[in-house]
């Protein structure tokens, strides 16, 4: 996943899972804005677009947003849409490669805009359609390194109406390179000091949470993030949405291919984390499970009181734990603990009807603190 000659001879498994990610979310997304007509305009950008796959045809970004796109060639809807999808292919030969392939796709309507620029150029020529309020929009930056998605580039993209974005990391370059002149350039309010007490297999989440720091307050953002680890550097993705309905997919997928963690390819392990909790008090006690850890947040959340099932769901998907983990964590709580849930028309819910979603009907939830025998 660092730039070298054969990059685009064979995928490694690390790249294939990046592609996988991918895949899965622009095949959750696509559907949710053709099959309903929400925006007039939807676009797709591919800044870093290769030549469409490895040398064993394995789809590359480029090939597998065509591979997708077409499934709704024939689509009644398609008439009612602009849909067009952007490629900038740095390489001359790449990007003549791609152009052959785009060739022999039937269009359908479906328009595919290909450009050969240096990112500078190409992004702000492209910026003014993702910031088309009539548009909704799904930008990908499978960058080489870490310096595209810089504080300048994030806050744009962030500030779109209907955008989501996903790019690649190449996080281990924080720490490796904290205090490059590059790294301090695009990335100025990073904390070099606080990089040296980050493990390696952290990394990438601390640089998420940085990125997520950046956010303006009054912003009601979500976002998610994957590690990659490729012996010996951590690499990762970094998933960005103003939408509840974006984050969750993103979560969604994330949890089926890390049921442990929901975050990974690869087994946490090591000395306490920021973020982990224990069973009891003392470091002597045992070391929770990410979702155990989570369990027990979410105990304490709901005991102050004064909560519903909308506040739960946004808490959760702030926490990186899609709704169908909630559902399993409330389970439990409601096994251990008298939790509660009571509908719009005061009646009880069924036992394990937690309401969690978007468009859910309200719910008060209330835990009298008595544990159950």
């Amino acid at each position: 996943m660092s730039r070298n000659k054969n990059f685009y001879e064979e995928y490694s498994e690390p790249t294939l899972l990046k592609l996988e990610l991918f895949r899965r979310y622009i095949e959750s997304w696509l559907p949710t804005f053709i099959s309903k007509v929400t925006y007039p305009k939807i676009y797709i950008f591919d800044f870093f677009a290769g030549p469409g796959c490895d040398k064993s045809n394995n789809s590359g970004s480029s090939k597998i947003i065509i591979e997708e796109v077409s499934k709704y060639l024939k689509h009644e809807n398609i008439r009612l849409l602009e849909i067009k999808v952007f490629f900038n292919v740095f390489k001359k030969k790449n990007y003549q490669q791609l152009k052959m392939q785009l060739d022999s796709i039937p269009r359908n309507g479906i328009n595919f805009e290909v450009a050969n620029k240096r990112f500078k150029i190409i992004f702000n020529e492209w910026l003014p359609y993702i910031q088309d309020t009539t548009s909704v929009c799904l930008v990908f930056l499978d960058q080489f390194g870490v310096k595209f998605a810089n504080r300048e580039i994030f806050k744009s993209l962030t500030n779109c109406n209907a955008t989501d974005l996903i790019f690649f990391s190449a996080s281990s370059t924080f720490k490796r390179f904290k205090d490059h002149k590059n790294i301090l350039k695009y990335f100025p309010d990073l904390d070099t000091n606080e990089l040296d007490h980050i493990d390696n297999q952290h990394i990438h989440e601390y640089i998420a949470r940085e990125y997520y720091a950046q956010l303006p307050c009054a912003r009601n953002g979500y976002l998610g993030q994957f590690s990659i680890y490729k012996s010996p550097n951590m690499y990762g993705l970094i998933f960005y949405s103003n939408h509840p309905s974006g984050i969750e997919k993103f979560l969604d997928i994330a949890w089926e291919i890390d049921s442990k963690h929901g975050c990974a390819n690869y087994d946490f392990k090591g000395g306490r984390q920021e973020n982990q909790l224990y069973l009891f008090d003392s470091t002597e006690d045992k070391l929770l499970t990410k979702q155990e850890a989570f369990g027990k947040e979410l105990y304490e959340y709901i005991k102050k009181g004064g909560k519903t099932n909308h506040d739960v769901y946004k808490f959760s998907l702030l926490k990186s734990f899609p709704p169908k983990i909630v559902n399993e964590v409330l389970r439990n709580i409601q096994r251990e603990y008298n939790l509660k849930v009571i509908k719009s028309d005061g009646n009880p819910a069924k036992q394990g009807g937690f309401f969690i979603g978007l468009k859910k009907q309200k719910c008060k939830f209330i835990i009298d603190g008595k544990i159950k025998n």
